[in-house]
């Protein structure tokens, strides 16, 4: 015997019938509402070169509280093996924490 829920209402919409019927999508993860647009970066630092990826995208404060440890932890642990890394991995770690401040503004995801 399963669990069910209501599926139904605007913060299951896909995206473009939410577009059409004026309802801002939600996040891109689980669809819940309140979301809004984050980027959020990992360093990975090689010997003299490093790595940075940026993760863009609609999210839910829980989906992007998720993402911010996610990136975070992994530029903690492999962000610092580099010349260049060391210092690029100041920033990545800084922009990322202003991020997370941003998202704690986001109510409770519905």
């Amino acid at each position: 015997m399963g669990i069910s829920r209501d599926v139904t209402g605007p913060q299951r919409l896909r995206p473009l019938q939410a577009r059409r019927a004026g309802v801002t999508p939600g996040c891109q993860t689980c669809g819940r509402w309140p979301a809004m647009s984050v980027k959020f970066r990992q360093c990975t630092g090689v010997v003299l070169a490093l790595r940075i990826e940026t993760f863009t995208g609609r999210y839910c404060r829980d989906c992007a509280m998720a993402t911010f440890r996610r990136t975070t932890a992994r530029t903690l642990v492999a962000g610092w093996w580099g010349l260049f890394a060391f210092f690029a991995n100041w920033y990545v770690l800084a922009t990322n924490v202003w991020q997370y401040r941003r998202v704690l503004d986001l109510g409770r995801p519905r």
